[in-house]
């Protein structure tokens, strides 16, 4: 067991006092370099209150089979300010994205939507909550702390929205498109709400039916170790219809049932990763359980956990699923004595149950990369991202990186890592990798660091293939 397993990845959750825990859900090949000289840094008009910028890159020559090349814009607020933590969540689907900034301190967050036209992605709508309970001035919901999409349905977490009587107990609201704009049509909250519950860490829609993790819930049979609520649809009204806890949780056992979620409407995996920090120094290996949905009734049906594990490895910190294969990130795993280099591990379920059948990890890993942060999987390509930073207490951190994104491709049921996605512009302290999303050619990245002199500001960036340079020489087939 190592001595420190992530105790400042709470850097988002800078002064927040109020919050119990500070929980997060929710990571030899070629690499994609952008060329500085190549179309950087070209300005393009932004709707609504982003400034845009658009950095077209193109995958350098390696020498050897060509990777693919990817035009990159970069997205910050135009307005915006030092904790914003813009690129904290990312989604895009189609033409459509959206980039939340949950801005933990002193302010309700936002979710950002974009759309793309003609190739270029502009900001065309801010949502911003409307609780049923009013909070004070300058409350901290922390809006826009998860997403999912399904349809014209989004599902927004805010883990700390205010009750007047309990406290911050945490909601989820229900946003659905119509005549081109989203609109807030209902806010969730569990049945049994407690203050500090972090309901709305982690969210996952299907269709009609969502699943709401809350990792510190504290009010169930099995006290402390976490909860997620299923709610269905009927008649466009939304209703919890089950609560669901660990078949193995014990009161306080601080594993964080609920810390991440994924569902595809009959299957759903929970991820239960543990705490970032511990001050008993006691750390869970971490697990992720899978619930299947029998004739509208979710059961647990397997726990699964890494083959080679160790304790606070923080495995199912992060999940993506896509048909019978999924991918669990362990982003404080240690690889070779590298310290939180971080892991990611494939599973198949095709069979009778899910069976471990591959480990990835970065192909330039160095301690407190941290790959696993996110993981986002469309198909035969998947996407991991790595935050790359330093948490070590114990004595001066190291230089920190800008965050690096890994693609990785599925040939034959095996995964290989096929590209390196490091920021046009990337600085130390960018956090790019925080968070990604992946949908056919569009990937987007978080990046929710610093920007300028504003400590996490944030920044998003939208990588789209290249069709015309693909081979890497400017216009030569």
């Amino acid at each position: 067991m190592n001595p420190a397993k992530n105790p400042t990845r709470a850097t988002a959750c800078v002064a927040l006092a109020v919050a119990a825990v500070c929980p997060m859900p929710a990571h030899a090949s070629a690499t994609a370099v952008v060329r500085q000289n190549t179309f950087a840094g070209v300005p393009v008009a932004a709707g609504g209150a982003l400034g845009s910028a658009l950095d077209q890159a193109l995958a350098r020559d390696l020498g050897f089979a060509w990777p693919l090349a990817w035009l990159e814009q970069k997205v910050v607020l135009a307005d915006g300010q030092a904790d914003d933590l813009f690129g904290f969540r990312v989604l895009v689907s189609g033409d459509q994205a959206f980039i939340s900034a949950p801005a933990p301190i002193y302010r309700p967050g936002a979710v950002y939507v974009f759309a793309r036209s003609n190739g270029v992605w502009n900001q065309t709508q801010t949502l911003t909550p409307t609780p049923d309970s009013p909070p004070p001035p300058g409350w901290s919901d922390f809006f826009g702390w998860s997403l999912s999409l399904s349809g014209n349905t989004l599902l927004v977490g805010s883990p700390f929205t205010l009750d007047q009587m309990l406290g911050p107990i945490g909601s989820a609201y229900v946003f659905t498109l119509s005549g081109g704009v989203w609109s807030q049509t209902q806010e969730l909250t569990a049945s049994d709400a407690f203050a500090t519950d972090w309901f709305g860490v982690a969210v996952a829609l299907a269709g009609d039916t969502a699943i709401i993790g809350a990792n510190a819930h504290n009010r169930g049979a099995n006290g402390t170790e976490g909860a997620a609520y299923v709610f269905t649809n009927t008649g466009g009204v939304w209703s919890q219809t089950q609560e669901i806890e660990p078949s193995d949780g014990v009161p306080g056992d601080g594993h964080g049932f609920g810390g991440s979620v994924v569902m595809d409407g009959t299957v759903a995996l929970v991820g239960a990763p543990g705490p970032d920090y511990s001050s008993d120094g006691t750390y869970p290996q971490g697990a992720a359980y899978v619930l299947a949905n029998s004739a509208g009734t979710w059961s647990e049906i397997q726990k699964l956990t890494a083959s080679d594990g160790a304790d606070g490895d923080q495995f199912g910190f992060s999940l993506a699923l896509s048909g019978t294969t999924a991918l669990i990130g362990a982003s404080a795993a240690d690889i070779g004595g590298q310290v939180h280099q971080g892991a990611a591990y494939a599973f198949d379920g095709s069979g009778a149950s899910w069976t471990e059948v591959q480990k990835l990890t970065a192909g330039d890993g160095v301690a407190y990369a941290q790959f696993g942060q996110s993981i986002a999987m469309n198909g035969a390509r998947a996407l991991v991202g790595e935050w790359n930073f330093d948490d070590d207490p114990t004595g001066p951190p190291a230089a920190q990186t800008p965050g690096s994104v890994y693609l990785f491709e599925r040939s034959n049921g095996s995964w290989s890592q096929s590209q390196e996605l490091v920021p046009g512009d990337g600085a130390a302290g960018d956090s790019f990798g925080w968070d990604v999303a992946l949908d056919a050619s569009t990937l987007l990245v978080g990046a929710q660091g610093n920007v300028g002199g504003n400590a996490f500001q944030g920044a998003a960036y939208f990588y789209s293939e290249d069709t015309i340079f693909g081979d890497g020489f400017d216009g030569v087939p």
